[in-house]
């Protein structure tokens, strides 16, 4: 498995086990869930990103 494929698996299973602990902390269901998920996901994809440089020297 390549580290681009071990990160997506990591990120995966980080996001399950957040979208776990809401379903069972919280009044949510599991439909509430994922659409303020894709909500939250398309607001983060239309977010500015502001690019930094490292300082040279």
């Amino acid at each position: 498995m390549t580290p681009n494929e071990q990160a997506k698996k990591q990120f995966e299973a980080v996001i399950k086990a957040d979208l776990n602990r809401w379903l069972d902390e919280s009044d949510l269901d599991d439909e509430d869930l994922a659409k303020v998920a894709v909500e939250a996901i398309e607001s983060w994809l239309d977010e500015d990103i502001v690019g930094f440089e490292p300082d040279e020297g």
